[in-house]
């Protein structure tokens, strides 16, 4: 009795630990005030906790809304200089964030057109990217040192090859996106949904921290999967 009195107040104990360090993380999240990370972890959260009882429909609703949303952002990202022409508006004007993302998206676009089958190699943007200036006006921001978004800097890097790679790498993680998985699946799936939110207006993955976090996500997708072909096979 005194052995389950312990272990029950251990586990509040620790119930209740986890609760302040996942408050306290939200809580400095929002400081930041990085538009990517809010919008990725609440995307995330959809993948995490079961919200009704169809919750097969909310994953599926929920992943292909991430490739579609994926797929307008890029469109944006090489339609924005056309666009930006035809409405009159110079993105030059005032030097905000947005202003230079914007920017920054137009001339990783041209980029891309350029070297779009081999690219242009990891950590060459900075280089490319100033001589790409005599193609616009004088930059808001001059030290870039990626472009600012997930799929095109991997595109950047690895050229077609590379940037087909990771969304064959997506795709086939779909499948344990649809089935049910174990507590530690849930995480993997929500970690690689916030990946991909936040990597649509920045780059979380050439850092070794969150490399590691991201390929983390994908072996625990991928020993799922192999842990359900075997179950099938017995």
């Amino acid at each position: 009795l005194l052995k389950n009195t312990k272990r029950t107040a251990f586990r509040k104990l620790s119930n209740l630990s986890l609760c302040f360090l996942l408050i306290s993380q939200i809580i400095s999240l929002l400081l930041t005030r990085s538009l990517g990370g809010i919008l990725g972890l609440g995307v995330a959260l959809i993948f995490l906790f079961p919200f009704s009882k169809n919750r097969l429909r909310i994953k599926k609703v929920g992943f292909f809304s991430l490739v579609a949303v994926s797929a307008l952002f890029l469109m944006f990202i090489f339609t924005s200089q056309f666009l930006t022409e035809k409405i009159n508006y110079s993105p030059f004007a005032n030097h905000s964030s947005f202003d230079s993302r914007l920017v920054i998206y137009q001339v990783g676009a041209k980029i891309t057109a350029g070297h779009w089958l081999l690219g242009i190699g990891p950590g060459n943007f900075q280089e490319v990217y100033l001589e790409h200036q005599k193609f616009f006006p004088p930059y808001p921001q001059w030290a870039v040192p990626h472009p600012h978004n997930l799929l095109l800097a991997f595109w950047l890097t690895g050229g077609f090859l590379g940037f087909s790679g990771f969304c064959l790498l997506f795709w086939k993680l779909r499948k344990s996106i649809f089935k049910r998985q174990k507590s530690w699946g849930l995480i993997a799936v929500s970690l690689m949904a916030y990946f991909l939110i936040h990597g649509l207006i920045d780059t979380p993955f050439w850092k070794n921290d969150l490399a590691i976090i991201f390929w983390l996500a994908v072996a625990l997708n991928s020993m799922d999967l192999q842990n359900k072909k075997k179950l099938l096979k017995k």
